[in-house]
């Protein structure tokens, strides 16, 4: 795209150092506020537009690729919190596992020593 820029300016100057330009290309030189002035404008309109379209490609692009790394981007923000969930999960279940050897020990008859006595 800048090669193209660069040739539509190129283009532009070499029009201009000729002399003003005093037919347009078959009178189909429009812009958005009515017909172009010469070929020199419609020229410099499309080396703007060309521009204007690189800048608008770049974004997009930069877009897409902050897209594709979305998912890794919240897996690795994510990563620490379920972690520490899955710690927790880890140890409640741990925790309901020992009860019941914890009760069968507490109801045993050799039981725990008496500390009172």
């Amino acid at each position: 795209m800048r090669a193209i820029k660069g040739l539509l300016l190129a283009g532009v100057a070499a029009v201009a150092l000729h002399g003003p330009a005093s037919a347009q290309v078959g009178g189909l030189c429009t812009t958005t506020t009515g017909p172009c002035a010469s070929l020199p404008q419609q020229l410099l309109d499309y080396a703007r537009q060309a521009e204007q379209l690189l800048q608008e490609t770049q974004t997009a692009e930069q877009e897409i690729i902050n897209t594709l790394k979305l998912p890794g981007t919240v897996y690795r923000d994510l990563t620490a919190d379920v972690a520490q969930l899955t710690a927790i999960a880890n140890q409640a279940n741990m925790l309901a596992g020992f009860t019941g050897q914890m009760l069968t020990n507490l109801s045993s008859d050799h039981g725990y020593p008496d500390l009172n006595n």
